[in-house]
């Protein structure tokens, strides 16, 4: 239960945030990585804030579609629910089971 809200509130926040990244999922994770090995493993944090800046640029292109914004927004909160409800599962079981 908690996981499929995890899952949930990860789509949702990926529609929610569509229009400011120029790039499909596959290679958005590739930007994000080639992103943060400079900044984390070399101390590279300028050369990081520019690969940044330029892809904030690109995403000027993408217009968005509030529909999918939207449906995000619904994602994200259905995740809420959803790990909220694992939450409390979690807690009744470890009270209930000695």
């Amino acid at each position: 239960m908690t996981f499929a809200g995890v899952v949930l509130g990860v789509v949702g926040t990926l529609l929610i945030c569509r229009p400011y990244h120029p790039f499909s999922l596959s290679d958005l994770l590739k930007h994000v990585f080639f992103t943060l090995i400079p900044m984390v493993i070399r101390g590279a944090v300028e050369e990081a804030h520019a690969l940044i800046r330029t892809t904030s640029r690109l995403s000027e292109i993408n217009e968005e579609d509030r529909a999918k914004s939207l449906l995000g927004v619904y994602l994200v909160l259905a995740g809420f629910f959803f790990q909220t409800v694992g939450a409390v599962l979690w807690t009744a079981d470890a009270a209930i089971v000695p």
